[in-house]
């Protein structure tokens, strides 16, 4: 064994494809579109109003992998919406991501072939021609930003 990306992207790089991505996305997109589709307008929070508001946006932003990413924030914020459990430990959980120095991890994947909106400096690492055009393209038209997080401040 290796570390957890090796076996993941390496040793069993198709089982985990095939036998555990695959079925578990299906089983998500499948229940998620059983919770009821949160609005603006059927939901009372502040913080449900963001998530909707963020949701929107990653959605309208991304090109691949749509259908499952919007399972999993509609069951999200139906969750956090309707049960203070969630709302608390989801709360929890950025607090303490902030609070330890968390930053955007931009590793040089190229997010650009699946992401619409900016996109950090650092992002290319492209071999195909026609892609690093692309990527070139977008850094000409001012389609990137430096770091994604300076405008918070964490105390």
């Amino acid at each position: 064994m290796g570390t957890l990306i090796k076996e993941m992207l390496f040793y069993q790089r198709q089982y985990i494809i095939d036998k555990v991505k695959a079925p578990l996305m299906k089983a998500i997109i499948h229940l998620a579109m059983r919770f009821p589709k949160p609005t603006k307008d059927n939901t009372v929070f502040k913080n449900t109003h963001i998530r909707l508001e963020v949701a929107e946006y990653i959605l309208n932003n991304l090109t691949a992998r749509g259908d499952v990413v919007e399972a999993g924030l509609r069951i999200l914020i139906d969750e956090c919406e309707h049960d203070g459990f969630y709302e608390f430990l989801h709360d929890t959980y950025i607090t303490e991501l902030l609070k330890r120095g968390w930053q955007p991890n931009e590793r040089g994947f190229p997010m650009y072939r699946y992401w619409k909106g900016k996109l950090g400096t650092d992002y290319c690492m492209e071999s195909n021609p026609k892609m690093f055009a692309a990527w070139m393209e977008r850094r000409d038209k001012n389609a990137l930003i430096e770091n994604r997080l300076s405008f918070i401040a964490i105390k």
